[in-house]
């Protein structure tokens, strides 16, 4: 009876601190959400005071008086405000282009986010460091370009793939051997990554092609063959026809196979993923 009734003692016990544990769990998932949704709130209403500020910007690009007033209204933001403003001036820029992304650009680097994203690059978390990466990526400076192609050899694997693609977005033809050699053993950034942002460039270095189509690396030959059948790199047709006929690996065969096709006509160059 005395070990029957130490049994349910346990068993009551481990009922109750298992109930007490769902409750917590359930209270921790209500009070998460809830936070969530008053910062979402938070955000919207700061983002909806300074919103006329970031558009005037856009709507007076043709007005260089007007977009001088407009990106002195915007600079002058309270500092308190200028957190909401700054994400969202970031989050335009990739849709921006002509001379109201340029004093977009201007304004971010002269309220200091240029600085603080070069300085949070050097940090140690990776997370903070992919984010830098991405808004170095956005502001396309030459500080920016520098701290990227450390970055797409950073220690962290996910820093390197968001630094490959912000220096895809350079669309910087000199940038193809630094891209190519992300793809070498221990980089570990997907093919497809690094062909994306090489074909972003709309003029991929044909000598660095050239070079990749004879690395030691199968990755790096399929992805050199896939990007200059992509950009027409007639050029290049002999060593690529080559890997088709001789190359070890059946990727690069393919990918040789596939360029040889697109070299032998006229075809689009749109930005799509290759190889992988």
């Amino acid at each position: 009876m005395i070990g029957f009734a130490l049994s349910w003692t346990v068993l009551v016990w481990i009922l109750v601190v298992t109930s007490v544990t769902c409750v917590l769990i359930l209270l921790a998932i209500v009070v998460l959400r809830s936070a969530r949704r008053l910062r979402t709130r938070r955000h919207e209403r700061e983002r909806a005071r300074v919103r006329p500020a970031v558009l005037g910007v856009l709507a007076a690009e043709d007005e260089e008086d007007e977009l001088v007033e407009a990106v002195d209204q915007l600079r002058r933001l309270p500092d308190a405000q200028w957190p909401a403003a700054e994400r969202y001036v970031l989050q335009t820029l990739s849709e921006v282009r002509g001379s109201s992304r340029d004093a977009l650009v201007g304004v971010l680097v002269d309220r200091g986010t240029l600085a603080a994203a070069l300085r949070t690059s050097r940090g140690r978390g990776a997370i903070a460091r992919a984010r830098a990466a991405e808004v170095l990526g956005l502001l396309q400076r030459p500080e920016a370009r520098r701290r990227l192609v450390s970055l797409a050899s950073d220690p962290s694997r996910d820093v390197r793939v968001v630094a490959v693609r912000a220096l895809g977005t350079l669309e910087d033809p000199a940038l193809t051997e630094t891209l190519l050699a992300a793809l070498a053993p221990g980089a570990d950034v997907p093919p497809s990554v690094v062909g994306t942002a090489l074909l972003r460039t709309r003029g991929a270095d044909p000598a660095a092609l050239r070079d990749a189509l004879s690395s030691p690396h199968a990755p790096v030959r399929a992805t050199a063959a896939a990007v200059a059948g992509h950009l027409l790199v007639t050029e290049l047709a002999e060593p690529i026809s080559a890997l088709l006929d001789h190359d070890p690996s059946e990727a690069v065969r393919s990918a040789a196979g596939k360029a040889l096709a697109r070299l032998g006509r006229d075809g689009d160059t749109d930005d799509q993923e290759v190889y992988g």
